[in-house]
């Protein structure tokens, strides 16, 4: 498959974070400095560190390790980050369609709309779907922008009917997913950037282009969406149904690493693309229909535990481990002060706050 369009590559880039802020950020008593020092002091140099690593193996994700580790004269074992973080971005695929399908259920029930059926068969049938449009969807030859066109015309009806009602109230049978405590502020911060599933890892494969005027305006369209996302454990219609469409647009970047290391070895996209649908049908049906919203809750705070030490692997990978000149070439920062800044947060501001932020969230949750 050719590599993707730089307008795709930076919606995807963006769309990432605005997903996983929808699962990871808190709602309630939320501390938003916390928050933005994980962003600036972990997620950044974090997300820089994956390029590093990406851009130097060219390949997917599991032989791009392997390329990586021999170049570096690594110990084999190193390699456990390909496969953990495959394993968590898979994880994380199947936690993303199934929140999806609860705000679809959630919706559909508060309209009406499949009266005669309980939530958890709405919920079922819901994922179901979102999985197979979702991940499908990379086939498209539509423009992101093309993709957002139905999002913004179901939010401005949305938006229109709030102005007409004053409240829109949830009614529906399906728990409300509840959002993750204060404490998990700082460790979402710092993942927010998805580097401890690898998820952006094959949007770097071919280099990197500049940011159109175009892009850049589409990034701003999100960036509200963003917002309005981060409302959704107050059980608003508008919010609820774009945290739905946005995490249905961001479900074929998500797959894209176990779907490319299936490609690389059986080379057929389409294969590949079932392959990696099959078992995040058969995990998801399992949470909707047999355990439920409460253990759904318990897989998201064990992923994010996983992704954060997947992350602290990465960054004493990347900061100590990989070749000094490899890392400046794969990055080609605008300078040496920049490159130098990104050394230190890597080597040790990074890692401490994955540390601290760990301590926390057992401390405290």
């Amino acid at each position: 498959m050719s590599h993707p369009s730089v307008h795709a590559r930076f919606g995807s880039l963006l769309l990432i974070p605005l997903v996983l802020s929808v699962l990871f950020v808190p709602t309630l008593e939320a501390n938003w400095l916390y928050l933005a020092l994980g962003v600036v002091l972990g997620a950044w140099p974090l997300a820089l560190a994956e390029r590093a690593l990406s851009v130097r193996a060219n390949q997917s994700l599991i032989a791009g390790m392997q390329v990586l580790t021999r170049q570096s004269d690594a110990p084999r074992g190193w390699r456990v980050l390909a496969w953990s973080s495959l394993g968590a971005s898979v994880l994380l695929l199947v936690v993303i369609a199934l929140y999806a399908g609860a705000f679809i259920t959630q919706v559909l029930q508060t309209q009406g709309v499949l009266a005669g059926l309980d939530s958890a068969s709405i919920w079922s049938a819901s994922t179901v779907i979102i999985i197979f449009l979702g991940v499908l969807r990379r086939f498209s030859r539509a423009p992101l922008t093309l993709w957002l066109l139905p999002t913004l015309a179901l939010a401005a009806v949305l938006f229109w009917q709030m102005s007409q009602h004053a409240t829109i109230a949830m009614q529906t049978d399906l728990v409300l997913l509840p959002a993750l405590p204060g404490a998990a502020m700082l460790l979402a911060g710092v993942l927010l950037g998805g580097a401890g599933a690898m998820v952006r890892w094959p949007t770097y494969a071919g280099g990197e282009n500049k940011l159109s005027m175009k892009v850049v305006a589409v990034l701003l369209l999100l960036a509200a969406v963003f917002f309005a996302s981060l409302h959704h454990g107050s059980a608003c219609l508008v919010a609820t149904v774009l945290s739905a469409v946005l995490l249905f647009l961001v479900l074929a970047t998500v797959a894209e690493p176990a779907i490319a290391n299936v490609q690389a070895r059986v080379n057929s996209p389409l294969l590949a693309s079932f392959a990696v649908i099959v078992p995040v049908v058969l995990l998801s049906q399992w949470i909707s229909l047999q355990a439920g919203a409460e253990v759904l809750q318990l897989w998201l705070k064990g992923l994010l535990v996983w992704l954060a030490l997947n992350a602290l692997i990465l960054a004493i990978y990347a900061g100590w481990i990989m070749k000094i000149s490899h890392a400046r070439k794969a990055l080609q920062l605008p300078s040496e002060g920049v490159y130098n800044l990104w050394r230190v947060g890597i080597r040790w501001v990074a890692p401490i706050i994955l540390l601290v932020a760990l301590y926390q969230w057992f401390s405290l949750s």
